[in-house]
């Protein structure tokens, strides 16, 4: 996974803001991937915090 899936998700964020019915002020961008993530995604995940990506590792560390 990678940018394209962290740009469709801030685009439909813009679109429910833009509509007006929530306040997506709050709002995270997670994905999750059982095969990772390319470098360009993890950069914007460490430079965004509202960026967050969950691969197995993440995921079943919290176990």
């Amino acid at each position: 996974m990678g940018m394209v899936h962290i740009d469709r998700l801030r685009r439909i964020r813009a679109l429910v803001a833009q509509a007006g019915r929530y306040d997506t002020t709050g709002t995270r961008l997670i994905c999750f991937s059982g095969a990772g993530f390319n470098d360009k995604a993890h950069a914007v995940a460490e430079a965004d915090p509202d960026v967050q990506l969950i691969d197995l590792t993440n995921l079943y560390a919290q176990v």
